[in-house]
């Protein structure tokens, strides 16, 4: 599936089920970079909700701007 594709195909699970899971969206070796930096986040006060089968972070780009460089690079927005 080609990128023109793949974003209609998100586009569309986005409309009918408010998200979408974009696949090999990033390396093995990015997640693990994003997993390691995770690890380093202060995981107090409420911006963190950690249970047993789920994370999620509150205003994630104000808890870590670190990430941002990452998350929105060209490669997210569909050029690599």
């Amino acid at each position: 599936m080609d990128m023109k594709e793949q974003f209609l195909k998100s586009q569309m699970e986005l409309i009918e089920n408010g998200f979408s899971i974009v696949e090999n969206l990033f390396s093995e070796r990015e997640i693990e970079r994003l997993d390691q930096e995770l690890s380093l986040l202060p995981k107090n006060g409420t911006s963190f909700l950690i249970t047993k089968d789920l994370f999620a972070v509150r205003r994630f780009i104000d808890v870590a701007p670190q990430f941002v460089p990452f998350l929105f690079s060209k490669k997210s927005e569909g050029s690599n």
